[in-house]
């Protein structure tokens, strides 16, 4: 796997990274772990977690899987958002309700829309920082978090400047490598304008096809992380395909492939993310094993040029839904 040292930063670790956000959604605390472990034998080195994964439970899941490594691996963990009244009910609730999800799916997106019922309102001041840093450490079992980032930051609730000052003493202190943001990609370009000083790194979806580099020029310079390429792009390009028989057929005399076939069409779509961010890591997540060593394959294999000139081509002239 290649290891890079991110831009602005003096953490290195590997290109590819696994998110832990969908972890707990597969069933069984063994199957989990198998799951961390998959990625780990895969080459991944870096993890990205946060507080409110799994109704709070990611986190410590993370740092027993952690304990047991024996190579270096590097994590990012955030802090910003907390979970809300409603989640020690729901923890309650949750195999009930993750299998009547299973039974009938409208009521996923309906769900999905009420998500964030879950958490409280956003906090970025020190107090805040300190105090889920401390807990985060702990269930965690690490010293340090790599990489610490203000997590669904808005310019409007990064009013008070002491956040900084805070990072700044818990850099110093060692308790973290670097700090940054992890929010939408429009909310991290309005962040970079109003807060540069908070976005050493910037962490932001790739769940759009208009350009298939990171179009963020002012954030070159920082270390960048995305995510999501192929939980959303992957998805819509395959609602778009699925619905034009007529398109499909087109990408795949451009792409000289099958896009009827999921594994290459993600596997093609990974290493494009990975071209476009070129100097930051790539974010992927499954609760497949297989796809996380064939995530894994993608990231190693020699980029075919070909193949996403014709992709950023197409995605420049396909307006695909979200």
């Amino acid at each position: 796997m290649q290891v890079i040292t991110l831009a602005g930063t003096n953490v290195t670790t590997t290109r590819l990274g696994f998110g832990t956000a969908g972890l707990l959604r597969q069933p069984g605390r063994n199957a989990r772990l198998k799951i961390l472990a998959a990625a780990y034998d895969a080459g991944i080195r870096h993890f990205d977690t946060a507080p409110i994964y799994g109704l709070g439970e990611t986190e410590s899941l993370l740092g027993t899987f952690l304990s047991g490594c024996t190579e270096p691996v590097t994590v990012t963990t955030k802090f910003g958002l907390s979970l809300g009244a409603m989640t020690s009910r729901l923890k309650v609730m949750q195999m009930a309700g993750r299998a009547m999800l299973r039974v009938i799916p409208p009521l996923r997106e309906f769900t999905r829309q009420r998500t964030q019922a879950l958490y409280g309102t956003p906090r970025f001041d020190a107090a805040t920082a300190t105090s889920s840093l401390e807990r985060s450490l702990r269930m965690l079992k690490r010293e340090r978090a790599d990489l610490f980032l203000l997590h669904e930051c808005t310019p409007a609730n990064l009013a008070r400047s002491e956040v900084y000052d805070c990072l700044s003493q818990l850099q110093r202190r060692g308790l973290i490598g670097a700090f940054g943001t992890a929010t939408t990609y429009a909310q991290t370009l309005e962040t970079l304008k109003t807060h540069a000083e908070l976005c050493a790194v910037v962490q932001f979806e790739h769940n759009g096809l208009g350009s298939m580099d990171v179009p963020c020029q002012s954030a070159m310079s920082r270390g960048v992380i995305t995510h999501s390429v192929l939980s959303y792009t992957f998805a819509s390009i395959r609602r778009a395909l699925a619905r034009n028989a007529s398109l499909a057929a087109h990408w795949s005399r451009e792409l000289d492939m099958d896009t009827a076939q999921p594994e290459a069409l993600a596997q093609l779509l990974l290493q494009a993310a990975l071209a476009a961010n070129a100097r930051g890591i790539v974010l992927v997540h499954s609760n497949s094993p297989t796809h996380i060593a064939a995530n894994a394959r993608a990231a190693l294999e020699p980029l075919d040029g070909g193949r996403l000139r014709a992709l950023r081509r197409l995605s420049a002239s396909v307006a695909l839904a979200a």
